[in-house]
């Protein structure tokens, strides 16, 4: 089966937890760990795995191309050497996250540009077509990032993972769901909670802190509620292995709801925050 390499981000400060749960996840695969990123080489099984059940990862990167630049020129070229048409078609659409500078790059935005450029040049050599950009609901997302002469180019995999589908916003002061997991982690609950132990918090504001530790209770995947893997669009995409994947954290989560014995509860003094 062929391997992938892929690149799960966290908030700096978070990596030991992404660690352990990437250990859990892909038991048999090697990390590399940096600040605020754990990239591995992994299956399309372990893919779906990770985008299914990280909580505490920020997006899925699949990474196919790090090259050397030393100009405008240079950064098309690296571009356009990616091999697009095997990842998705002119029928898509797509857009560029563009991060990084350089002295001969001052504006993300021209840098972004200069991408989608050499990316639709690739599609209209190849089929004589050219896939349109849309940056509100592209069908495939990409990412450039050029950092210290060398350019990072691929496909975000999963958009942001944080957006369990639970909830369609928060309150004045939100805590981002995979900080709140992380957090929990830190305190051991997924251990507690094997044990039976309840959780209660006072002040629940939207009620984050208890969802999540509900879902860590009863076995749920942080994804298991999202409209969307992220990657349906992708034409490396197996429908039957990612079904696979996600019944299986379903059958996980029905049996995590019968075995949990405890009680979790929340109360807040907004009314409108617990709406």
């Amino acid at each position: 089966m062929n391997l992938y390499s892929i690149t799960i981000t966290c908030a700096a400060g978070l990596e030991r937890h992404l660690k352990s749960e990437l250990e859990s996840l892909c038991p048999e695969r090697s990390f590399n760990e940096q600040l605020g990123r754990i990239t591995m080489d992994v299956d399309l099984r372990e893919v779906y795995r990770v985008l299914t059940w990280s909580r505490v990862g920020s997006r899925v990167l699949l990474n196919l191309a790090s090259v050397a630049v030393d100009d405008d020129q240079g950064m098309y070229d690296a571009v356009a050497s990616v091999p697009w048409t095997e990842h998705f078609g002119p029928e898509h659409t797509f857009a560029v996250d563009f991060k990084g500078r350089a002295s001969w790059l001052r504006n993300s935005q021209y840098g972004a540009f200069r991408v989608k450029d050499a990316i639709v040049d690739v599609f209209r050599d190849a089929t004589g077509q050219r896939p349109n950009v849309d940056t509100e609901t592209p069908s495939i997302r990409l990412f450039a990032r050029l950092n210290k002469g060398r350019i990072d180019i691929g496909i975000d995999l999963s958009g942001p993972l944080h957006r369990r589908g639970y909830r369609e916003g928060g309150g004045l002061a939100p805590i981002r769901e995979t900080l709140a997991a992380a957090l929990l982690m830190q305190l051991r609950w997924p251990e507690l909670a094997k044990d039976g132990q309840s959780f209660y918090d006072p002040m629940c504001g939207t009620g984050t802190f208890v969802i999540e530790a509900a879902m860590m209770a009863t076995d749920m995947a942080p994804g298991l509620l999202r409209a969307s893997l992220g990657c349906e669009q992708w034409y490396g995409h197996s429908d039957v292995i990612a079904k696979e994947v996600l019944d299986e954290a379903k059958e996980r989560f029905s049996n995590g709801q019968r075995s949990y014995l405890g009680t979790i509860v929340g109360s807040e003094v907004s009314n409108k925050a617990l709406q």
